[in-house]
């Protein structure tokens, strides 16, 4: 077989038949196997050459048929077996590198594009986390303003009213495990006195000045887990953890030393001192029940205790406690039948600061 080199595309053929009779006569035709698809007859018979252009590469056979004039054509043909070599690109080679380089592009992409939506997507959740984290700490300050007093900063009856019945409950669960009958929580119900006169002298943003001073003061008396609340108006409440029923009256002086001890700034080149009046309830009520009163009720009774004070002259406190002789559980059952119940009715005495520099005596 002939071979050809990769540029041997374009190919002349030249041909003839020999005859002895009628050389004119002669038909011929040819094919060129792996081109053509049949044989092809001559229009001139007298042409002996044929072109062929632009041919791929691959295997052919070149083939001749000669007739003589009686039109009897040959039982063989006269054949040519050549090669034309590829050139690379066009090799077996070439095309399996080509599919091979378009599925390493087809894997490139698709990595690509999973890379991509991986990253929009860590974009996206990075947005969704920022835009849920920032909806979640303003959340959080709305909780917190809502449960925070705007002027003083402390805490307000809603925060309070969410918390205390867990407290309470817990402290419930402590003493009975560790049988603490002397210790109680502290309800301290306290008014600042005469503060609608600071407001009408001194003006309310002195009367503003007052309340904030005055919170920072009640705070620096609480412990951790003591509860400093602004319950309403010049009106606040102080919630101690467990502590010994007899240091009551010691705490209810520490806080009325602690506020009229240094005079308050109004804020407008003047001080003066500030007093308050103090109203006691301590849970448990009565030594040994518990339950009962609600905090509500506790709340109402520092209340009464509170308004003893005022009407005894202010700058003072008073707490409510069992008076001797009283029975626990009559006492305990009063305030279950009726929530409004008359304090001294249930067994309570209410036990009253003396002046300052004097010690607490019962209240006539």
């Amino acid at each position: 077989m002939l071979e050809l080199g990769a540029e041997a595309r374009d190919l002349d053929f030249e041909f003839t038949a020999l005859s002895f009779q009628a050389p004119a006569s002669v038909d011929l035709k040819v094919r060129l196997v792996g081109y053509d698809q049949d044989w092809r007859l001559l229009d001139d018979p007298s042409r002996r050459s044929l072109r062929y252009t632009n041919l791929p590469p691959g295997p052919y056979t070149f083939e001749v048929l000669a007739a003589n004039n009686d039109g009897r054509w040959a039982e063989t043909p006269a054949r040519l077996h050549f090669r034309i070599a590829p050139h690379f690109h066009e090799t077996i080679g070439f095309r399996l590198l080509l599919l091979a380089l378009a599925g390493l592009l087809a894997a490139a992409a698709y990595r690509w594009q999973v890379r991509r939506h991986r990253q929009q997507r860590e974009r996206l959740e990075a947005l969704v986390r920022q835009r849920t984290e920032a909806l979640e700490e303003a959340n959080r300050r709305l909780r917190e303003a809502s449960l925070t007093d705007p002027l003083t900063g402390l805490r307000n009856r809603r925060y309070l009213a969410g918390q205390i019945p867990a407290d309470i409950a817990f402290y419930d669960r402590e003493s009975m495990a560790e049988a603490a009958q002397d210790e109680v929580m502290a309800f301290a119900l306290i008014d600042i006195d005469h503060f609608k006169r600071i407001n009408d002298v001194h003006g309310h943003q002195a009367g503003d000045l007052v309340l904030q001073q005055f919170a920072r003061r009640l705070e620096g008396l609480v412990r951790s887990g003591d509860y400093s609340v602004r319950w309403g108006g010049e009106e606040f409440l102080l919630v101690f953890r467990p502590l010994p029923r007899r240091h009551l009256p010691t705490l209810g002086e520490r806080i009325r030393h602690r506020v009229a001890g240094t005079p308050f700034d109004f804020g407008d080149g003047t001080q003066a001192t500030v007093t308050c009046s103090v109203g006691f309830a301590a849970y448990p009520l009565f030594p040994g029940i518990r339950g009962v009163p609600s905090w509500e009720q506790m709340i109402a009774l520092a209340d009464r205790a509170l308004y003893r004070v005022k009407a005894e002259g202010r700058n003072g406190w008073a707490l409510w406690q069992p008076a001797p002789g009283t029975d626990p559980e009559a006492g305990a059952r009063a305030f279950r039948e009726d929530p409004n119940a008359d304090p001294a009715a249930a067994g309570l005495m209410l036990v009253l600061s003396g002046p300052p520099g004097e010690g607490p005596g019962p209240a006539a």
